[in-house]
């Protein structure tokens, strides 16, 4: 079995069984996309492809070599070595520019940093339990502390040569009067960095932000101001005419203070910062919360003489879009239209469908699919 294959069946064997892989140093190959889980937790499953950087965040360092790491363990075809918790290659290139970064008013977590000697070694402790232990889920973002005020922030590198318009599309949406704006639901950017390795990347600062369906939904209200807020905010974006052109479940987050005062540690919402203890979130019904948008690497803006815009098909998270599929994959199509298909199927797969089999796995399935109905027609 080939790599990729290996991979796939790992995976689908740890969501039948909602059990670890067998392997605690298992290596996703780099040849393939790269997995993530895809809600804000520690589970490696379910999986789905997420797009990083063309290029791995090592080639991006002149020190990526330089480091002394554990005997690699791989499977074929992988450049990214994941051994009891050592720092990947791609994080390296991080703590490489953690200097930098504190210079302009951020620092890494410990596990980043030039000094940092792993906690668990010597002890009979697993890495897994360790602050420090944790990994970075996404080679291009990281989270860090804004030395200013300590508040938690997340960075992520951009590819202009890839994504040329995401900087200026976002940024665009934090500049008066949309900011204040209350149908503005797009994430705001902090500050933009220029890489100091490659001309080519800038950082992004933004404020930490979580996966929305995590804590679940506890009752149809939450999942009507969802609804609500999320339909403004594409609203808002279409009359400022762009397109985001790939809303998925992972471009859709919110904003976790309300539900966690305190927040949690950045790879796991279930420990406090420190991992000393676990933490327990409020109710959206407590404290209600703010939804946004995220991503923009894909979105296109498009002036007042283009009235109606087509498209050729870009496939984001959300592969199912009917005027894609069969003929469809070559003819342009009105991006607009898509966004609506998009945000709506998020409706449809992830609340409609979900609740009606009561899924306990799912963090919808305390919400009652003929009351839910109900409302979403109201």
């Amino acid at each position: 079995m080939g790599a990729s294959g290996a991979r796939a069946s790992l995976c689908q064997r740890a969501a039948a069984t909602r059990q670890a892989p067998a392997s605690p140093d298992f290596v996703y190959p780099r040849s393939s996309p790269v997995i993530v889980c895809c809600c804000s937790c520690v589970e490696p499953w379910p999986c789905i492809p997420f797009r990083g950087l063309s290029r791995s965040l090592a080639s991006l360092t002149p020190s990526a070599s330089g480091i002394a790491q554990t005997p690699d363990i791989h499977i074929q075809g992988s450049t990214t070595t994941m051994v009891r918790g050592q720092l990947t290659e791609d994080e390296i290139a991080w703590r490489d520019r953690q200097p930098w970064l504190e210079e302009h008013g951020y620092m890494l977590r410990p596990r980043y940093r030039q000094d940092w000697k792993p906690s668990w070694e010597g002890t009979t402790k697993s890495h897994l339990s360790c602050e420090d232990g944790r990994m970075l889920r996404h080679p291009h973002i990281i989270d860090a502390t804004r030395i200013l005020d300590g508040a938690l922030v997340t960075l992520k590198m951009i590819e202009h040569s890839v994504h040329p318009y995401e900087v200026e599309i976002a940024r665009m949406f934090c500049e008066e009067p949309m900011k204040s704006d209350p149908r503005n639901h797009c994430v705001q950017i902090l500050e933009v960095l220029q890489d100091p390795i490659e001309q080519d990347i800038s950082i992004i600062i933004m404020p930490i932000l979580k996966a929305y369906h995590r804590p679940r939904f506890d009752t149809v209200g939450e999942a009507v101001d969802f609804f609500r807020q999320t339909l403004e905010g594409l609203q808002f974006i279409h009359q400022h005419r762009i397109a985001h052109r790939d809303i998925s479940m992972l471009n859709v987050m919110m904003d976790p203070l309300p539900l966690y005062p305190k927040l949690y540690h950045p790879t796991d919402d279930t420990m406090t910062r420190d991992f000393s203890r676990s933490v327990r979130p409020y109710t959206r019904t407590e404290r209600p919360t703010r939804y946004y948008f995220i991503d923009f690497g894909l979105s296109r803006k498009y002036g007042p003489e283009d009235e109606h815009p087509l498209e050729l098909p870009i496939f984001g998270g959300d592969k199912t879009v009917p005027e894609f599929q069969d003929d469809g994959y070559d003819k342009a199509s009105d991006p607009f239209a898509t966004d609506i298909y998009y945000l709506g199927n998020r409706f449809r797969e992830e609340f409609l469908k979900v609740a009606s089999v009561h899924c306990s796995v799912w963090p919808y399935a305390n919400i009652d699919i003929d009351v839910l109905g109900a409302r979403i027609l109201e």
